[in-house]
């Protein structure tokens, strides 16, 4: 590892995700790399996925805590994604966290995300420092 992990190992000492199951979903393997190193050096155990449909599969399957999605992505998008999983849950929001994620959040009104059904937003590029507090505040440990 280089000594750019060092802030991340110093601030994962701080924030304990430990026992956490968290999928992430993104189209872009650097991205779901680097989330899914942060997030495990956190504790979390993590899944991904590189589109909106294989998400949805692993959400049925494998039940996370968290789901934390990009909005941009081709076919099936994260409001395709949010949509489907408040379908699952009866249209109830709010009993698995969905968190949007993008680099887009002008394009996309904050009130916007949250009436498709998104409990939050992170903004890309993600600091990989303050994702795993991100994360830990949605899940209220924090």
């Amino acid at each position: 590892m280089s000594a750019d992990v060092d802030p991340l190992r110093s601030a994962c000492l701080s924030v304990d995700l430990s026992g956490l199951r968290v999928l992430v979903v993104d189209d872009h393997v650097d991205t779901l790399d680097m989330m899914r190193v942060a997030l495990e050096m956190c504790g979390a155990a993590v899944v991904v996925s590189n589109s909106a449909r294989e998400g949805l599969q692993a959400v049925v399957r494998y039940g996370p805590d968290i789901v934390l999605s990009d909005l941009a992505m081709p076919q099936e998008d994260g409001f395709w994604l949010v949509d489907q999983v408040r379908s699952l849950q009866g249209g109830a929001t709010g009993e698995l966290p969905v968190i949007a994620v993008t680099a887009h959040a002008r394009r996309y009104g904050y009130d916007e995300i949250l009436r498709a059904g998104f409990d939050g937003l992170i903004r890309k590029p993600v600091d990989p420092v303050s994702l795993c507090d991100d994360v830990r505040g949605f899940v209220g440990r924090g």
